[in-house]
């Protein structure tokens, strides 16, 4: 039976670490972030899935490597192996840690419940214009408001073997979320400390990591009144805009319309 490989170059902790780290100076969770960042987990082998440690659960998850690829669309066949490490999660027995997967936090609540990967949808856009699709997995069953975060985002790469091996870029949290902007800019937002929202915009390098393009911090006075910090590129300090040229700022990266088909055929 062969073996898939999915190699993890960003997990999701150490992807929002990377956002944080980089784009909020004042953060108080700094030394934290950076701990997570540590948690990169590169060239992870994942081996095949034989049997499922729930017999009931057994029932409506895939079993094996095989009849996951089956059961998957035809055009994302390449990016069976990825979508079988979220499957491996879904099927494992007890209480596992979606880190060692490197599943959302967005989907863990589905481990459990009737064939979760039903529930899964994606879209397949070129982010890095390398002419390679990256596979964008979405929530079907999210709110409205929940519908374009990225849940994961994977691309592949052929080894030295000339075999493609599915690359994973990053997991949007419950606390940050990746949304995929207009001319392939990942908008990613978060509420850190209470009265403080950021929204860090990136793009995506060859090297599929993410490169810091401009963060625009709100933060709420306790009069009421909300300050914008913008601080653009190698900057190491922002300044303060107005909410008109904040929004400004937002207009240049409007969300991009994306089509989801389900995962499974």
């Amino acid at each position: 039976m062969k073996k898939i490989k999915v190699t993890f170059l960003v997990i999701a902790l150490a992807t929002m670490a990377m956002c944080f780290v980089g784009c909020n100076d004042k953060s108080k969770n700094n030394n934290e972030n950076e701990e997570a960042n540590k948690e990169i987990i590169e060239n992870t082998n994942v081996g095949l899935l034989e049997e499922s440690g729930d017999e009931e659960i057994a029932q409506v998850i895939y079993e094996s490597y095989e009849e996951l690829r089956d059961a998957v669309a035809e055009e994302i066949k390449d990016y069976a192996g990825a979508i079988n490490t979220i499957n491996m999660y879904y099927n494992a027995s007890g209480d596992v840690s979606k880190d060692e997967y490197a599943v959302s936090s967005l989907i863990t609540d589905k481990k459990g419940t009737k064939n979760p990967l039903t529930t899964l949808g994606y879209a397949l856009v070129d982010v890095t214009n390398d002419g390679v699709q990256e596979i964008l997995i979405y929530d079907m069953d999210a709110e409205d408001e929940m519908k374009n975060v990225i849940v994961s985002m994977y691309t592949t790469k052929t080894d030295e073997n000339n075999e493609k091996e599915s690359y994973h870029i990053l997991n949007s949290q419950t606390e940050g979320h990746y949304r995929l902007c207009e001319n392939n800019i990942i908008e990613v937002t978060y509420s850190e400390n209470p009265g403080i929202v950021s929204k860090c915009y990136y793009k995506i390098n060859q090297d599929f990591k993410l490169e810091f393009v401009e963060i625009l911090e709100y933060i709420t006075n306790e009069n009421g009144t909300t300050d914008v910090n913008h601080r653009v590129g190698e900057s190491e300090e922002g300044i303060t805009i107005t909410s008109e040229e904040a929004t400004n700022i937002e207009n240049k990266y409007p969300i991009k319309e994306i089509t989801v088909s389900p995962i499974i055929k």
